[in-house]
């Protein structure tokens, strides 16, 4: 079956021409040949229109192929451009296909011809499926842009305004509340929190991916981070659920680098985790100690334990066994923990027994130095 073929071809001798395009038919192919002869003609024809193939004589009066290649180069268009010549030396060959040229074949042996003509237009299809995808992720990409900056500001600043709402109500702004009314109000205000940590962890699951969280680097001691900015609160949280939150800090660890707030979510998702999985009853213990150049974090709790395919999954984004747990959850805050981790050089895993608990660990390199 013929396959129409438009058809460029630079040559100053119509029987060459001829010869060339009765080949192409032989081959199956329908061309349909434009002959030009002269530089100003193949720039104004590249502008005027479009090509699937050129094939150039080496050598005319007043144009060459080399000359052509380059015209077509600076064009910008990808289109596969054939070298045939009477004579053509292995020296001047290499150089034709280092400018760009696909192929060459010598006058009178166009045999190989169809063969030619066949892969080079099915590369170019590739490439052109190739470029199609890459705008197609591009336009993903800014998609993902545009839904950031929706959730930054369309999102989170309503949440933010019915939050200090509700507290306004809770505390008695608008008129007095009876008990009742607050713990409905309180129940509103927990439900709006989580709402905003979805938000919060969505915006930075995209931002890691992208390569835009730079970090915020405080030399800061782990233990003190841990005792005064996370256990006050959680250590109420355990005890109203029976539970109780241990800290065996190793004494005297160094400071070291690291963005505090990152690394409070970490810590704060490891132990919001611990409390949830753990029945009343049970035990949360955080742990630091100092390995050579590392500071490692643990987080061991006393709960249902994580099964082993489960284990394999954790650590991966929308991935979580809360819902096999009936546990309301995105399974983005241990992706977020391995990504944030992973961005100070260090490393996070699991060990888990079933009806034994987990331990969740982390390691932080000890760097005395501002890393620049």
């Amino acid at each position: 079956m013929s396959n129409d073929l438009k058809l460029l071809l630079i040559e100053d001798s119509t029987i060459n021409a001829t010869i060339t395009v009765d080949e192409l038919r032989r081959g199956g192919y329908n061309p349909k040949a434009t002959l030009i002869e002269t530089s100003e003609d193949l720039e104004r024809v590249l502008q005027d229109n479009t090509w699937d193939l050129i094939i150039s004589d080496y050598n005319l009066p007043h144009f060459d192929a080399l000359s052509a290649l380059q015209i077509l180069h600076d064009s910008g268009q990808d289109i596969p451009f054939i070298i045939l010549s009477g004579s053509i030396g292995e020296e001047i060959a290499v150089e034709a296909l280092k400018k760009g040229a696909n192929d060459y074949l010598i006058k009178g042996n166009l045999v190989r011809l169809s063969a030619i003509v066949e892969r080079e237009l099915r590369e170019v299809g590739e490439r052109k499926t190739l470029d199609l995808a890459e705008i197609a992720l591009q336009d993903v990409q800014e998609f993902k842009k545009t839904m950031v900056a929706t959730l930054t500001h369309d999102l989170k600043t309503p949440i933010r305004a019915e939050h200090r709402i509700l507290e306004f109500f809770k505390d008695g702004n608008f008129g007095d509340v009876n008990d009742v009314q607050k713990n409905v109000l309180q129940q509103m205000i927990l439900s709006n929190r989580y709402m905003a940590h979805l938000v919060d962890n969505m915006v930075l699951a995209h931002l890691y991916e992208a390569g835009e969280v730079p970090l915020k680097l405080e030399l800061t001691g782990i233990n003190q981070l841990i005792r005064t900015e996370i256990t006050n609160v959680f250590t109420y949280i355990a005890q109203e659920r029976g539970e109780t939150l241990l800290l065996e800090l190793e004494g005297a660890l160094p400071e070291t680098w690291i963005d505090t707030f990152q690394i409070q979510r970490v810590i704060n998702n490891l132990i919001q985790n611990a409390i949830m999985y753990t029945e009343r009853g049970g035990a949360i213990t955080v742990c630091t100690m100092k390995q050579k150049d590392k500071i490692l974090v643990s987080v061991e709790d006393t709960g249902v334990g994580i099964e082993s395919e489960e284990i394999k999954v954790l650590f991966q984004k929308y991935k979580s066994i809360s819902k096999t747990l009936k546990h309301i959850g995105t399974g983005l805050g241990l992706y977020l923990s391995k990504q944030i981790i992973e961005a100070h050089g260090g490393e996070i895993d699991v060990e888990s027994k079933i009806g034994k608990g987990s331990r969740f660990f982390f390691t932080l390199p000890i760097k005395k130095q501002h890393p620049n």
